[in-house]
């Protein structure tokens, strides 16, 4: 009998987020017993200008990594397989679809703050809302505010 893989779970985290957030978070992954998660972080490049090159960004790809390695440490204390991935895009939605599509996640579990206001909100979509109608995987919203 072969013994079946852990699922995959994607976590973007997108900037410090403490512990007590993110424990909020694995609380909504119990189903999954305990998955195989990706930290990852996007650093965004906005300008089109800009080349999408690593070396001109590696500073910002250097703390990024820093900031997530304490979750890391933490996640692995806790019985967790935990991999760290920082990645550069244009957009943080787009950079979290791409990541999914390249991955082979099984889930994402995005973290999600307060609602925006009225009229902000009829006029820009949040990130997890963009990221559960362009990935082709289920994603978890999990309100952390």
């Amino acid at each position: 009998m072969s013994k079946q893989r852990p699922p995959s779970v994607l976590v973007p985290v997108p900037g410090p987020v403490d512990k007590e957030k993110l424990a909020v978070v694995l609380d909504k992954l119990y189903f999954l017993g305990r998955p195989r998660l990706t930290l990852f972080h996007v650093v965004e490049v906005s300008s089109r200008t800009s080349p999408l090159n690593s070396e001109f960004f590696r500073d910002a790809i250097n703390r990024a990594e820093r900031g997530l390695k304490p979750l890391k440490t933490w996640l692995e204390k806790l019985g967790y397989k935990v991999s760290i991935k920082v990645v550069l895009a244009r957009d943080v939605a787009e950079g979290i679809v791409d990541e999914v599509g390249l991955g082979g996640y099984d889930a994402v579990v995005m973290m999600r703050g307060l609602k925006r206001r009225f009229l902000r909100g009829l006029f820009h979509r949040s990130v997890s809302e963009r990221v559960v109608r362009a990935s082709g995987c289920p994603v978890i919203v999990v309100r952390v505010d």
